[in-house]
């Protein structure tokens, strides 16, 4: 267990969060101005036919998405407030298919902090981006994102897991 927690620690100290909670299931958290944060890894889905080139959640970094992929990795972290807020926005900002730098400020649905590990962006064929801080992949059957505007690539239907 102690191998396990050096391990987490160093982690932690690599992507700049501290582990000031470890053991229990949040990820990191950090005093800031507002109170305190928890840090979670990005991931991208790329819903539509374009590539994003990279993009950006509040300035961090989270990788390029080749069309209707996403999902197989992430890149660490993003600070999120602890607790939520009402009304709460994370600014996306990404490389569209054509080069040019686009930006939107994206409503965050209510989270857990005690239970995300990951803030996962989904650029959705209709042009809309949602994001959803929690510890589920789009294949989980409890996944927000549901149906039509959960496929990767349109009349592909997401294969969801079996609950344990």
């Amino acid at each position: 267990m102690r191998e396990f927690i050096a391990v987490l620690v160093a982690i932690f100290a690599l992507c700049g969060c501290e582990a000031s909670t470890v053991g229990s299931s949040a990820v990191a958290s950090a005093p800031s101005s507002h109170g305190q944060t928890v840090g979670a890894n990005l991931t991208g889905y790329n819903h539509t036919d374009k590539t994003i080139g990279a993009f950006y959640v509040n300035g961090e970094w989270g990788g390029n998405i080749t069309p209707g992929s996403g999902g197989g990795s992430f890149v660490c972290c993003v600070e999120l407030p602890v607790p939520w807020r009402q009304g709460m926005t994370v600014k996306v900002t990404w490389e569209d298919h054509e080069g040019k730098m686009q930006a939107r400020e994206v409503a965050v649905p209510e989270y857990n902090p005690r239970t995300l590990s990951a803030l996962n962006v989904h650029f959705l064929r209709s042009g809309e981006i949602k994001v959803f801080a929690n510890r589920l992949s789009l294949w989980h059957p409890d996944y927000p994102l549901k149906g039509k505007e959960a496929e990767l690539r349109p009349g592909v239907p997401i294969v969801t897991l079996p609950r344990q």
